[in-house]
């Protein structure tokens, strides 16, 4: 595992989660990278299950997160911003497809899972935007870079899912306590 670098690449500190980079499989510097995402998408496309989309959706968004890291450690920084789109584009569709999720408690556990990686995430997104905006006020990095891998775009992502994940959360246990009410 690697962690993401908080000031130089000497130096580190861990989030709550780190991405391996090993993880990243296919990295966007690669010719199949747009082969990789292409069949994910097709994988995506012939899935019916929301639960099961949504599965898929949040270990595309780890891969994608692991991307990140591994253009990051390789200060890649036109590839990260091209993984920053991919996780912009991943989580509005996790958002579309959380709300497509029956309110039943046996979804819960999915809802939960969800929950807690785009918390991971956004703690990842945070960290490596604190150290490359470190690397601006040092002058080894420029402002337009950082401005081009799109942390604002990424994080009010995960903050939209995280919201559709509540909401829905809230729709099964407001269910839950509908049926707890009429047993007593």
């Amino acid at each position: 595992n690697f962690a993401v670098y908080a000031q130089t690449p000497t130096t580190t500190t861990t989030t709550t989660q780190t991405y391996d980079v090993a993880d990243a499989g296919v990295t966007p510097d690669s010719f199949l990278y747009n082969l990789e995402l292409a069949y994910e998408n097709f994988h995506l496309a012939v899935t019916v299950d929301p639960v099961v989309e949504a599965e898929l959706l949040t270990s595309h968004l780890e891969e994608r997160h692991a991307e990140m890291e591994a253009m990051y450690q390789q200060e890649n920084y036109d590839a990260m911003a091209t993984v920053s789109e991919e996780i912009q584009e991943t989580s509005e569709s996790l958002q579309e497809t959380v709300a497509d999720i029956p309110p039943t408690e046996e979804n819960l556990p999915t809802i939960h899972s969800v929950e807690e990686q785009l918390i991971y995430q956004e703690e990842h997104i945070e960290t490596i935007h604190e150290a490359l905006e470190t690397q601006v006020q040092s002058g080894t990095l420029s402002a337009e870079t950082v401005q081009e891998i799109s942390f604002t775009a990424m994080e009010e992502s995960a903050v939209a899912v995280q919201a559709e994940s509540e909401n829905t959360e809230d729709l099964i246990v407001g269910i839950g306590s509908n049926i707890l009410i009429k047993k007593t």
